[in-house]
């Protein structure tokens, strides 16, 4: 199997090395909650794949957008912190020279993602809001989030959200995950990407690994029966299709169950198959199951 891309494999993959954009100037929110050892990792991290340390002041962590306590490294906390130790990462690999600014959840009874966004709308820091993270929400809920997103649109803030790990809504049949299914966030996807030994972009398409189970007795292998990781993509039901998707996105893809022409996505997307991805690093959380 493969050890995963360097911060300049896939800088010069995409074209970034000779475009000499490097985030000067850019402050980039990463929504999860962080490790207490983020720093020294993102610079152990950053001394093994020749990218420079973090520079004094680079990267900000606030715990918690509303001074609840910490997220406990256990359950979904460990996803999260390991989650963002990656995201860090990724964003000071690609993009050396942006300032980090990590901002966790809100732990309070009630709390949502709502409280991170307000955070960092409130506190004019961030140009850009990274959101590797799902939920689900009614349709005033939706409306909710949909106005955190034009705010940001206002402020010129950018809501850059994943589009999910593959799974459908059990309620709409959707892969593309609710966060990244407004028309006022961007939504990123994930792709396969091959990268040749001369460091050129030799394909990429889109990512979604089956498993192909062996059979009781143990002499074949079975069809595929499961899913082993994919990016979301699909319609939103209720959603009208924004105009910027309008002549760009075929009616055939855009038309969704309601027989309307809904917002798709993803808009954006860039390598993150587990087979070909980013190469990362930092300390076990003692206990977890991911470590």
């Amino acid at each position: 199997g493969g050890c995963g891309y360097t911060p300049r494999q896939l800088r010069h993959a995409y074209g970034l090395d000779s475009s000499k954009l490097t985030g000067r100037g850019q402050t980039v929110a990463v929504v999860t909650p962080a490790m207490d050892t983020l720093q020294q990792d993102v610079d152990t991290w950053s001394k093994n794949v020749g990218v420079a340390p973090l520079r004094r002041g680079q990267l900000t962590v606030v715990s918690t957008p509303d001074g609840s306590a910490t997220l406990k490294p256990n359950g979904i906390g460990y996803i999260g912190m390991v989650e963002n130790t990656l995201d860090v990462e990724a964003v000071h690999g690609i993009a050396p020279d942006a300032n980090v600014l990590s901002v966790g959840l809100s732990t309070r009874e009630g709390g949502t993602v709502l409280d991170t966004m307000a955070y960092v709308l409130d506190h004019p820091h961030a140009t850009i809001v990274s959101m590797s993270l799902g939920t689900r929400f009614t349709g005033d809920m939706r409306q909710a989030y949909d106005q955190a997103y034009q705010e940001g649109a206002l402020q010129g803030v950018g809501f850059y959200v994943a589009t999910g790990d593959g799974a459908p809504n059990p309620f709409t049949g959707s892969f593309l995950g609710d966060l990244a299914g407004t028309s006022w966030d961007t939504a990123v996807g994930g792709t396969a990407l091959a990268i040749g030994k001369n460091g050129s972009r030799e394909w990429e398409t889109g990512w979604g690994d089956e498993v192909n189970a062996l059979s009781s007795d143990g002499t074949s292998w079975q069809q595929p029966a499961q899913s082993a990781g994919g990016a979301g993509g699909g319609w939103v039901t209720g959603e009208p299709q924004p105009w910027y998707q309008r002549g760009v996105v075929s009616a055939s893809l855009a038309k969704g169950p309601d027989g309307k022409e809904d917002r798709v996505g993803p808009d954006i997307s860039m390598d993150a198959d587990l087979v070909t991805g980013f190469l990362v690093g930092g300390t076990p959380l003692d206990g977890s199951p991911t470590t």
